[in-house]
């Protein structure tokens, strides 16, 4: 075992130093297969006998084989899969039962008569190495056989059963590739494909009578047979040659449709099985689609090879769709999906590229001609007018989606493996940003030369397995150019392209390569038609407006210097009653370098303007560890109640924010970030207006607590991972008196807010405890609305004006209405309406909540707080013994955790005092609602893709 881990680690380092080997050999390992295999419906299992014949045509010597034995990532919550599922942000395998899971179980090789010894790879459980009895030299083969049985799991993912469909795929005991780059072996995955040697096959299917079976390749051999225990049952006999894989489908509800083409000289039966009730069909039928998709890829790419072409529609949790050797299924019937997954017979299929490590190379390409096929990719002379309408947002929705992920500057390289790509990129980049990039090829070389690239790198490179660098050197042979701009720029490297507009020209940012070869050619515009994803499309012209209006949330025209949204609005406070504005902004679906968000709007009731501000800066960083920051000046003013008067507060904040990287990588999971800010806040009126007998009208002076000037250091890290989630947040503040007695008035204090949450059952039923931690380092003069406190009673306690409320300083004291009910966060986040003091020293809080069964979202809520409450005796301060708070209750959360009410049913002795003033039990019931997280721009800046 020790001599395994050594020559296990000796192997892993080998097959690094070769990791930048992009150029393919020009031999092939060849695997022949020949399989008997049982469908037990009742059992979801599959008892099955392989026998494969492995040719070594390497010029290595081989002491042991790699297989991939897939179905074990079923297994646990412990394999690649369940782990990437997770960070996905999926949790239905995970809460799985055991009888849900899968596994693939039973082996017994033997070679020649004799048995094979086999062990488990050290960390993934779908990997076996294969000990041959003798070494395998080169150009010679072995045939190996074994036994197998596949529980097959419940569908995840693309393998197993729902209701009596049955999709089994992976299902096999398979070698992994070995080539100029050594083994190939990898864990099963959802988010990233597959790489497997080509073979010629020969497989027996045995299912119930009562089954249909849609499979890889073509029957040559239909038989009456006996399943146990004596079921009647059909063996199907299907092979294929030069294929290297065999995916097949069995169910009772299966409709069929067939029908004969002719492609070149070869007569092509192409079928659509239908399971269920099919999803987005139009007045095409399905098979149309197919016919097309084969027609199409075979007249721009090269003759389809094989007899049959496939396409199930029925369930699948993997995308919309799934392409094996001759066969797809597809979870809907509409024509994207069934030309797209057709295509990956040629480049998936026939060139069989490493998908695992370069997904562009079949996802990228293959996603282009389907786009292409359907009309996407013409000149459009109009993409750079403007652009306000569905039509345009359908048509040109990936230039949205990579700038989106670009401009949050969370855009990754193209030229990744699959797993490293977060799954917002997976689409934007691999499936967004990788077409647009192949059409913008096809562009520069023109439309013939494209052609002659794409046809002469298929006939050299199908079954072969072919490399980046050999895809580079086909085309580069065919066109006659130089195309390091575009494979190793434009596909390799993350910076950003911007193709700026000059005096006499254009000039390419973020390419050298690309401006070098541009220049070289005779352009009037470098990207006429947009197809090249560039991260600003403004100074693509020279003649710009100083000013376009998009009314209301169209996008703003691409050759405006100040593109302006704007759009009425109406709102609503307790103070200011009703008030009406418009707001005007720059922002979209994506991040701009700088933006600003301007709402201002008129109360009618207070005949005072109030509104919104925000100016805000954004720089990118390709750093190792910070990917973004951004920083400005946001401002606002409302009305509010002081005294039992009127009044309006202000607030005046410039900040600045680093976002990090997690591990020198960009994540969806993980954010950390640093956040300073700098807040001026106060009272626009005086704090109070009397009359006198003589009705003569003087002023009393705000007093010195309502003006500070405040600098908060906050630093933040937070897993939102499915199941465990937590987060630390650290902050410092320093606050001072600004308008009265400047420094009389003085604090410095820190505090700590941590969370863990625990999902413990699907549909989000969940333990979640959030603990505060706080201590005054500096205090001097008057310390109120800044002291730490158990519960945001009132906005008294939200003295920064962070939170959106309706009615700022209304409690359950000065009134009953619901406005006054409304709680806040605020240290201790202690959930009760009953106010306690708070403490300028110390203080320690715990709220706690756990999910209750059933389909309505109730909580069960449990809130500790600990401190030493501060008295005022004959002007000193004087603290009492620390005491324990405790409020425990029911909470129901609705609209995504957005309104939460809350019910106490026990409050400790320190609220009793409370008692004579709020009798009512209805008086206790409060909610939360979290205003602040509809902001619109913050709920895009905050998505994610689960």
């Amino acid at each position: 075992m020790k001599f395994f881990f050594i020559s296990l680690n000796l192997l892993m380092l080998v097959s690094l130093a070769a990791q930048n080997r992009v150029n393919q050999a020009s031999w092939q390992q060849r695997v022949d297969c020949e399989i008997d295999v049982q469908l037990h419906p009742e059992t979801k299992t599959l008892s099955a006998f392989i026998q494969f014949h492995y040719y070594n045509h390497s010029p290595d010597t081989l002491n042991s084989i790699w297989m991939h034995v897939w179905p074990n990532a079923y297994k646990n919550n412990k394999t690649a899969f369940a782990r990437q599922q997770l960070q996905n942000g999926k949790t239905d395998f995970h809460f799985s039962h055991e009888n849900e899971k899968g596994d693939i179980s039973g082996f017994s090789f033997m070679s020649q008569g004799e048995m094979m010894k086999w062990q488990s790879h050290p960390e993934h459980i779908d990997i076996i190495e294969l000990k041959l009895n003798s070494p395998l030299l080169p150009g010679a083969d072995l045939i190996i056989n074994t036994p197998f049985l596949v529980k097959l799991p419940k569908i995840f993912s693309r393998s197993g059963y729902k209701d009596s469909f049955f999709s089994v795929t992976q299902w096999y005991p398979k070698p992994a590739v070995y080539d100029i780059n050594g083994w190939n072996a990898m864990p099963y995955l959802d988010q990233g494909e597959f790489y497997s040697e080509f073979g010629d096959y020969r497989v027996n299917i045995s299912v119930p009578k009562s089954y249909m079976l849609a499979s890889t390749g073509h029957v040559i051999e239909e038989k009456d047979t006996l399943l146990y225990p004596a079921v009647s049952a059909v063996r199907y006999t299907y092979t294929e040659n030069n294929i290297h894989d065999f995916a097949w489908f069995a169910a009772k509800d299966f409709t069929l449709k067939t029908r004969t083409i002719n492609i070149g000289n070869n007569s092509v039966k192409i079928a659509v099985y239908s399971s269920g009730k099919i999803k987005n069909i139009s007045k095409y039928e399905p098979i149309y689609y197919l016919e097309k998709g084969v027609r199409e890829y075979s007249k721009r790419v090269g003759n389809y090879p094989y007899k049959t072409c496939t396409v199930v529609i029925g369930p699948l949790l993997a995308g919309g769709g799934m392409e094996y050797p001759t066969i797809t299924i597809c979870s809907s019937a509409d024509s994207s999906t069934i030309v797209h997954e057709v295509g990956h017979n040629w480049f998936y299929g026939i060139l069989a590229t490493n998908e695992r490590k370069f997904p562009w190379m079949d996802e990228s390409i293959n996603t282009f001609f389907e786009q292409l096929i359907s009309g996407k990719f013409k000149p459009d002379p109009s993409f750079f007018k403007r652009i306000r309408n569905r039509q345009w947002l359908d048509e040109y929705i990936d230039h949205l989606l990579y700038l989106f992920s670009a401009r949050q500057g969370k855009s990754q390289p193209l030229n990744l493996p699959s797993e490293e790509f977060t799954r917002l990129n997976y689409g934007s980049v691999v499936y967004a940003k990788g077409p647009l990039l192949f059409a913008y090829l096809k562009q520069q070389l023109g439309d013939s030369v494209f052609s002659a690239c794409v046809k002469a790198y298929y006939k050299e490179w199908q079954f072969k397995h072919p490399l980046p660098k050999d895809m580079q050197y086909s085309f580069e042979r065919s066109s006659s150019m130089n195309l390091d701009w575009f494979f190793t720029d434009l596909l390799k490297e993350n910076n950003q392209v911007d193709i700026v507009k000059t005096r006499h020209g254009f000039k390419v940012k973020g390419s050298q390569k690309l401006d070098s070869f541009l220049r070289k050619r005779d352009f009037a515009n470098a990207n006429p038609y947009g197809f090249l994803p560039e991260k600003n499309y403004a100074n693509n012209v020279r003649n710009k407006k100083l000013i376009s209006i998009a009314f209301p949330f169209s996008l703003p025209k691409h050759n405006a210097s100040v593109p302006v949204n704007l759009t009425p609005i109406i709102g609503f406070n307790y103070y200011d009653k009703f008030y009406v504005g418009a707001l005007l902004f720059n922002r979209s679906v994506f991040r701009n370098k700088l933006e600003y968000t301007l709402m201002p709007a008129y109360s009618f009731t207070t005949k005072s303007m109030v509104g919104y501000g925000q100016l805000n800066g954004l720089f990118l960083s390709h750093g190792r560890h910070l990917y973004k920051v951004e920083g400005g000046l946001q401002g606002h003013s409302f009305g509010t109640m002081i005294g039992g008067q009127l009044n309006q507060y202000y607030r005046l904040n410039p900040y600045i924010k680093f976002h990090f990287k997690h591990k020198g990588r960009i994540s969806e999971t993980i954010d950390k970030q640093l956040l300073l800010n700098f807040y001026h806040t106060g009272l626009t009126r005086d704090y109070n207006v009397y009359r006198d007998t003589n009705n003569n009208i003087y002023n009393v002076k705000l007093p010195a607590p309502y003006f500070f000037n405040y600098y908060k250091l906050t630093y933040s890290i937070e897993n939102k991972h499915p199941v465990n989630a937590y987060g630390v947040k650290l902050n410092g503040e320093y606050g001072y008196n600004y308008k009265f007695n400047p420094g009389a008035n003085t604090y410095l204090k820190t505090w700590m807010n941590a969370f863990y949450k625990y999902t413990f059952a699907p549909k989000n039923k969940f333990f979640k405890t959030e603990l505060f931690a706080g201590i005054f380092l500096q205090k001097k003069g008057y310390i109120g609305m800044q002291q730490f406190y158990l519960s945001g009673n009132t906005g008294k306690q939200d003295y920064l004006y962070n939170e959106a409320m309706f009615g700022r300083n209304e409690d359950i004291f000065n009134n009953n209405n619901l406005i006054g009910r409304q709680l806040i966060n605020a240290n201790g986040n202690m959930r009760n309406l009953l106010p306690v003091g708070g403490s300028d020293k110390w203080m320690l809080g715990l709220a706690n909540e756990v999910s209750l069964p059933g389909i309505i979202p109730l909580r069960i809520y449990v809130d500790l707080g600990y401190f030493s409450s501060p008295t005022n005796v004959n002007n000193v301060t004087v603290y009492g013994p620390a005491e324990l708070y405790t409020t425990a209750g029911i909470l129901l959360s609705l609209f995504n955790n957005n309104l939460e009410i809350f019910v106490p049913f026990y409050k400790s002795k320190q609220f009793h005092q409370f008692n004579q003033v709020n009798t009512s039990f209805a008086n206790s019931i409060g909610f939360k609602l979290h205003l602040n997280k509809l902001n619109p721009f913050k709920q895009i800046d905050d998505f994610k893709s689960f």
